[in-house]
């Protein structure tokens, strides 16, 4: 039953988005928009949610259509080559250690890094200031991505839910992180991400990734994290999978 009310969800919201398309296109064109001509591609563009939603639904397994396959298109892997734009952003990441450390990155380095680790249930290692020296040092620091003792991926989290800039109460609250980075309790007191993409995934897989994952939550954007052999190598967002898939259809025809 559950199966065939995700299916129901899905079809209803792709369905949905579709019709949002069509009449946004016809609308343009009644007003003699010069912004849009309404071609078979316009009406192509409009009609990829429903596909999509028919695909990733299980009630089809192919479409055939405008001269291309969109069966084809979503079996592509996520390979850099072929897809830039769908490419992992890489985010240099740096292991919260000593402050001595913090102290000998060079300027340039800093500036880079958008990530850091920290080590579930690593007890009695975790200082409240160094951690605040971190975070006011690193300027553009994004995501703390907590990793367990092999240095294998369990979940990302979002800076400004432990620190924002000249706040007061940021001992406060990295005290309290590090509490629960150190007793396991991280994943239940933080929106946290834990779906993760493989690099090696195809674009239907994570197609429909995304398409569960935002069911549930709308954290950093609508991005989930890019594994290798388990371990974060970045991060990819939803309008870049969708957009480079539209892409490779509308350059199939």
């Amino acid at each position: 039953m559950d199966s065939k009310n995700n299916q129901t969800s899905i079809l209803f919201k792709s369905g949905g988005l579709s019709l949002l398309f069509l009449i946004v296109f016809l609308y343009l064109q009644y007003k003699d928009s010069k912004i849009l001509l309404l071609d078979e591609k316009w009406i192509l563009v409009s009609t990829i949610p429903i596909i999509f939603g028919l695909l990733t639904s299980n009630i089809i397994k192919s479409f055939k259509g405008f001269g291309i396959e969109i069966e084809t298109v979503f079996n592509q892997k996520l390979d850099n080559s072929l897809f830039n734009n769908v490419t992992p952003l890489e985010k240099p990441k740096l292991s919260k250690g000593s402050s001595e450390v913090l102290n000998n990155l060079p300027s340039d380095k800093i500036n880079d890094i958008k990530r850091i680790q920290f080590i579930y249930k690593q007890k009695d290692y975790y200082n409240v200031q160094i951690v605040l020296n971190y975070f006011n040092k690193l300027k553009n620091l994004q995501y703390i991505e907590i990793i367990n003792e092999e240095g294998y991926f369990k979940c990302l989290l979002n800076i400004n839910q432990i620190y924002k800039k000249d706040n007061n109460e940021n001992y406060q609250k990295i005290q309290a992180f590090i509490r629960s980075v150190e007793y396991g309790t991280v994943l239940f007191e933080y929106n946290c991400i834990t779906d993760t993409i493989n690099k090696n995934d195809n674009l239907l897989i994570a197609y429909q990734k995304f398409q569960n994952f935002t069911e549930s939550s709308n954290l950093f954007n609508q991005i989930l994290p890019v594994l290798k052999n388990r371990k974060m190598i970045g991060t990819i967002s939803r309008c870049k999978v969708t957009d480079n898939i539209s892409k490779i259809i509308l350059d199939k025809r």
